[in-house]
């Protein structure tokens, strides 16, 4: 469970800034890919011409859209980190079996018809709060398996000439 981490800086000329930062977005749509965040910076913002988009891909179409990438503009630089995320997966794993049989224990004893209300009261108390804690396991195995089955993309694109986008005081902060 290993959760795979892109980057990618796109040099492309200003005419085609836009053009190409809308085509990687729809493109995203037609692949096994979700955008997350998309922005864009015009001249007119006071800013240098920019553009930027997150996204997750499914491991298998990640190379269709580097190849999308690669026609928009020249990848001038790439960055790939990963994250073993196996314990965390685990662990949270454990937990939902943990709590789906202290859960389904919990259900057998609130269906036995010798028990006293107050008891009742009290396994129902405790039922919805082990549930309440299964649902938040589910959803951090969910988000944790966004996160390893799918590569997270953060693609940058730049103008041509800019030096990765910064002009002046702006290489000085860059650095």
């Amino acid at each position: 469970f290993v959760a795979v981490r892109r980057h990618l800086v796109v040099e492309t000329a200003e005419s085609d800034l836009e053009k190409a930062w809308e085509s990687i977005g729809a493109f995203c749509g037609t692949i096994h890919c979700e955008v997350l965040s998309s922005t864009i910076f015009k001249r007119a913002s006071g800013a240098v011409p920019s553009g930027n988009i997150s996204m997750r891909v499914a491991p298998a179409d990640l190379g269709r859209l580097l190849d999308q990438l690669g026609k928009t503009g020249v990848i001038i630089q790439q960055t790939i980190a990963s994250e073993d995320e196996t314990a965390a997966v685990i662990d949270v794993e454990a937990r939902i079996k943990n709590l789906t049989e202290f859960r389904d224990g919990l259900r057998a004893l609130s269906g036995r018809s010798s028990a006293k209300l107050t008891d009742l009261i009290a396994v129902q108390e405790q039922l919805t709060n082990v549930q309440s804690k299964l649902d938040a396991e589910a959803t951090k195995r969910k988000v944790l398996a966004d996160e390893t089955e799918k590569i997270a993309i953060e693609v940058q694109f730049f103008l041509k000439g800019s030096a990765s986008g910064h002009t002046g005081l702006g290489k000085v902060w860059a650095a």
